[in-house]
């Protein structure tokens, strides 16, 4: 998260594995606490489907450099379909 932030630019596209995703996800919805973004809640649990695409808006403005952004948005793009896990 830390090559993220101080990339100096506002947008990065990153390309992972969707367990990745789901862990990445599971950190900062724990770190941001019980919230409304049900699709972010919903990829702590599920994963994306093969070539799935998710979109994630952080905000850096109010952290100190050992703590995560807040992510202040999640969406599934391009017809991502979640699996959820049984």
């Amino acid at each position: 998260m830390q090559s993220v932030r101080h990339c100096g630019s506002e947008v990065v596209i990153s390309v992972g594995h969707s367990l990745f995703i789901r862990q990445l996800l599971r950190r900062l919805v724990r770190e941001r606490g019980p919230g409304d973004d049900a699709t972010a809640e919903k990829l702590t649990k599920g994963k994306v489907d093969n070539c799935g695409v998710v979109r994630l808006e952080l905000d850096y403005s109010d952290v100190r450099s050992t703590e995560e952004p807040r992510l202040t948005s999640c969406q599934l793009m391009f017809g991502t379909v979640l699996h959820t896990e049984h």
